[in-house]
């Protein structure tokens, strides 16, 4: 949902270019500078939504209001960009709308320097509807849908992926492939002693059976 004005960095590269980067949509309020949480988690109905802090307080002030207000949305994240977020409201913001937002150690996750790269952003939804698609045993097409990306756009990320770990490997791979290779190596072993041990056998008894 873009609810960030779209003439500030934020809010053009973050709330409008990330979405139809990653093959989504935008939900647009009829007036963004009225928060109406009907319309903007029930009706809209969006995946996520990212603002600055003060902002955040207004829905947080609305939030407060709505005893259904978590019941209302289908937010699977929010993002606070900007000026660092005050702890109180992103702990009151999970706490009523019960979603994860996105920040880390106090600061925010979204740092500065990101505002201006929205393909930071870009890949972290690859990374979360890969996951999704790959842990939740949903469907493609229902975390595609639940995400509001293409379903053809989520095959993509996944071969990608799949690309890259053919590539590099992850570390739990490389030590899985490390025991099978000692293992393999260690039957190896055992069949080439079971060999020598034949053939000695084997010339053993036809030295006895020339007597």
């Amino acid at each position: 949902m873009s609810v960030a004005p779209p003439f500030y960095s934020h809010g053009l590269k973050v709330t409008v270019f990330t979405p139809l980067l990653t093959g989504g949509s935008i939900a647009i309020p009829e007036n963004p500078a009225m928060i109406d949480l009907p319309e903007w988690f029930d009706r809209l109905r969006p995946t996520w939504y990212s603002a600055a802090p003060t902002l955040h307080r207004a829905i947080l002030d609305k939030a407060r209001t709505s005893a259904k207000a978590s019941a209302m949305h289908s937010l699977r994240f929010i993002i606070s960009g900007g000026a660092p977020l005050p702890q109180a409201v992103r702990e009151d913001l999970q706490a009523i709308l019960k979603v994860d937002l996105l920040r880390k150690d106090g600061e925010p996750l979204m740092k500065q320097e990101d505002l201006h790269a929205p393909h930071t952003l870009y890949e972290r939804v690859q990374d979360e509807a890969v996951r999704l698609a790959l842990t939740s045993g949903r469907s493609r097409r229902a975390v595609a849908v639940d995400l509001g990306v293409g379903l053809s756009t989520l095959r993509h990320w996944l071969d990608r992926r799949r690309e890259r770990e053919i590539d590099a490997p992850p570390a739990d791979r490389h030590e899985d492939m490390a025991a099978e290779l000692k293992r393999l190596r260690r039957e190896n072993e055992i069949l080439h002693q079971e060999r020598d041990i034949l053939k000695k056998a084997t010339a053993f008894f036809a030295k006895e059976g020339s007597r």
